[in-house]
């Protein structure tokens, strides 16, 4: 939105033409042209804004203060004693319309970034001094080749060696192990038993114990002592019951 003053004093009314937000253009009077009825009239809804009026050097100038506002009075009672052409222009700003006005000026600037060549004085040396070398057409293929083919060749000899070294380790080892296997003692089988045990001595191993007690208790019948320990399977103290009653 722009507004033009046309009054030369404070004091006196102005007459802004303002350009709405819509397109719509209307004017209004303004009688007594302080910083705060201007906001008044320009920003009823206390919005965000930024204020800036245009100085006789077709300059924008951003006013935020009562002081500063008097000083656009000021230049432009200057601009009028001086019959300057054009009338005193103020801009409002919001936060959105800033946004979009400072897309253009961003785009230009790239737009008119350039790349300058490097330029050298006649009397400046550059840090370096670069020398030129001539290197031919077969020395160039050389270099190119030889460090390829080489790492080949060294890739190859390598992997020989690898192998040498893994064929000779596991020729040692299939030795090591022929040598551990004829010099080990040969174990002989285990033949089973062949000794036969009579049914009374297996009776009277299994029941050693309890048939030595009850011979030094008197009572020496073997097969006697066995048939009751299988009976009371092995409680001394009931063949004894039986032996007493």
């Amino acid at each position: 939105m722009n507004w033009i003053q046309q009054a030369s004093s404070r004091s006196s009314p102005i007459v802004l033409k303002v350009n709405v937000t819509n397109g719509e253009i209307r004017r209004v009077k303004l009688e007594n042209p302080t910083h705060s009825n201007l906001l008044k009239l320009v920003n009823p809804n206390n919005n965000n804004v930024e204020l800036s009026y245009r100085d006789y050097e077709n300059d924008w100038v951003r006013f935020d203060t009562e002081a500063e506002w008097d000083e656009a009075l000021v230049v432009y009672k200057y601009m009028l004693e001086k019959n300057y052409s054009a009338a005193l222009s103020v801009k409002v700003f919001t936060k959105e319309e800033k946004e979009e006005a400072k897309e253009d000026p961003v785009e230009e600037l790239i737009n008119s970034i350039e790349i300058l060549p490097l330029i050298v004085a006649e009397d400046s040396k550059l840090p370096v001094e670069l020398e030129e070398v001539e290197v031919s057409d077969a020395e160039s293929e050389a270099d190119e080749v030889e460090p390829y083919s080489s790492l080949k060749e060294e890739e190859e000899e390598e992997k020989s060696e690898d192998d040498e070294a893994l064929r000779q380790s596991m020729q040692a080892m299939r030795q090591s192990v022929s040598n551990f296997i004829a010099s080990a003692p040969q174990a002989q089988p285990e033949l089973p038993s062949a000794q036969y045990v009579k049914p009374e001595e297996e009776k009277t191993s299994k029941f050693q114990e309890q048939h030595k007690l009850l011979v030094e208790m008197g009572f020496s019948d073997l097969n006697k002592n066995v048939e009751l320990l299988e009976k009371f399977k092995g409680d001394v103290g009931q063949v004894i019951q039986v032996y007493l009653n």
